[in-house]
This record gives structure tokens, sequence and C-alpha cells, in this order.
């Protein structure tokens, strides 16, 4: 099995909510996907999303199953989808992380420089998920 980062490259010919759904469906195993979402990531002044299409048994963090006429090959795909954060967002996060401290969360130029300060340290979130095997 290998991971390739960037946009899945085949068109999503239909979609099922459940994993039940789409075998209950009769569409052949090795042409469904498992799309599921990881925990967003964080830099200086931008939000991430993860969405990995991979092995029709994953199920740890589903969104959904997709058909394409390409079947899975042990390759899985992870996208990141860039959000931008806003200063009061950043000061949402720190503050969550009950890392704000001395700084006024009003003062972007404050929330900025600590939300690097944070990032450099590895305050971000992290990344991982589980393959199942049913």
């Amino acid at each position: 099995m290998s991971t390739i980062y960037g946009e899945f490259p085949y068109q999503e010919l239909q979609r099922f909510d459940t994993r039940a759904e789409a075998y209950a469906s009769g569409i052949d195993k090795k042409y469904l996907w498992a799309v599921t979402e990881d925990d967003d990531v964080y830099d200086e002044n931008n939000r991430y999303s993860i969405y990995i299409y991979g092995d029709h048994s994953h199920y740890v963090n589903h969104l959904y199953h997709t058909q394409t006429a390409e079947p899975y090959a042990g390759i899985d795909y992870v996208e990141y989808v860039d959000f931008d954060l806003s200063p009061d967002e950043k000061a949402d996060i720190l503050a969550q992380w009950d890392e704000l401290g001395e700084v006024d969360p009003n003062d972007a130029h404050a929330v900025n420089v600590l939300w690097s300060e944070k990032v450099k340290e590895g305050r971000a979130a992290g990344a991982c998920w589980v393959k199942g095997e049913n």
C-alpha cells in the first residue's frame, strides 16, 4: 500500500452513505472507495481539512463510499483542503488550547505572533488514520 498526497484523480460515479448500502448495491468491491476525514491541521495562516480516499474497508471517521471506474490498487489519496483562518479564529483555537496567556485576543498582530510560535512548537493538530479490516 502507498499514499499519494494530492487531489483524488478519479471521477466519482456514485456515492453511498454507508458501507452496507454500497455492498448491497452489488457493485464489485474493487471499484468502491471509502472516503474518510482526518483531524484538521493548522499552520501559521491556514486550517486544512484532510480527506482520505482509500480501501473500501476503512471505517474510522467515515464520510461516505464512492464508486469509480478505476479499481482500488493499494494506493490511498490524501487531499488537504485549505481554509484560511482569521485572527479571531486563531484566538479561539489558542484559547481552547489554553495557550492565549496574556495576549489580547483583539490584537490581531499579537495573536498572529503567538500563533506562529505555537505552530513552530508543534502545537498544531496531528494527522493519523486507521484502516479497518472488516
